[in-house]
């Protein structure tokens, strides 16, 4: 199938498109995803003017449709992320491999409750209003997009739309901002203890997503800096299977520090 012949039926399913630089992501269009339409003889001008260009889908209110980008360039861990979601999410939907081996996983739009973001969780960036991705049959570098899993747009998991959630005002240094909150000791044994009762990450059963959410209530939730959310996480990783390195360790960190949803303090006041 041409590149023109698959625009022409993305739009008859009601999907708006619009030309890419061959072989890039980049959009051809003065104002990129925000001229995507359905419109047939506009199609056929650009696809007749550029016969090689990808194609660009717009996400959000405009197709009804909402994508989970699943990162893996540059080693990010998206697929990591992605079997962890998959282990707490029955996720069935319209799938498809990127020209990085990554995957787009395609929903149907919930309304205008999510923005995009990049690394909304470990290696995974979202699509919805004023978003677009390039679809199948389009090349990148020399990789073609392929939809690997053709069912309909699934209903995205409450749960999932919350994880995805834009985060909360992040304070530069929030244990400053909380150090006046009783003995600093204290504070340090309390969250030992809840790390005591808080099950190790094992790998292949969602560690991955489980040690972000850690390092989350450790350095957001208990307001702990980074430092001293190292020195307890490390304590915890002994009982992973296998134990993080430090590194990783510290990229969880400061992944939760920029991208957790968990309010700033939150668990302080409880006991």
């Amino acid at each position: 199938m041409t590149l023109r012949d698959a625009a022409h039926r993305y739009a008859e399913r009601g999907l708006p498109v619009f030309p890419c630089v061959p072989g890039r992501k980049v959009p051809l269009t003065t104002h990129g995803c925000l001229d995507a339409t359905c419109d047939p003889d506009q199609i056929e001008k650009w696809w007749k003017r550029w016969p090689a260009a990808n194609l660009g889908l717009a996400t959000g209110r405009a197709s009804g449709v909402v994508v989970v980008d699943y990162d893996r360039k540059h080693g990010k861990p998206g697929l990591k992320t992605r079997d962890s979601i998959h282990l707490q999410f029955q996720i069935n939907t319209l799938t498809a491999t990127t020209a990085t081996l990554g995957i787009h996983e395609v929903f149907r739009y919930p309304g205008p409750v999510l923005r995009n973001s990049v690394d909304r969780l470990p290696g995974v960036d979202f699509r919805t209003d004023g978003g677009y991705i390039v679809v199948a049959p389009s090349i990148v570098h020399g990789v073609p997009y392929e939809w690997i899993r053709r069912v309909p747009p699934a209903v995205l998991p409450a749960e999932l739309i919350a994880m995805l959630q834009p985060p909360p005002m992040v304070e530069p240094h929030p244990h400053r901002e909380y150090s006046h909150c009783g003995n600093r000791d204290d504070l340090i044994h309390r969250v030992r203890k809840y790390l005591e009762h808080t099950p190790p990450a094992i790998e292949g059963r969602g560690g991955d997503l489980h040690t972000f959410q850690v390092a989350c209530r450790i350095v957001r939730g208990f307001g702990l800096s980074d430092s001293e959310g190292l020195e307890l996480l490390n304590e915890w990783n002994r009982y992973c299977q296998p134990p993080w390195s430090e590194r990783d360790l510290l990229i969880k960190i400061s992944s939760a520090r920029k991208s957790g949803i968990e309010a700033i303090g939150a668990r302080l006041k409880a006991r």
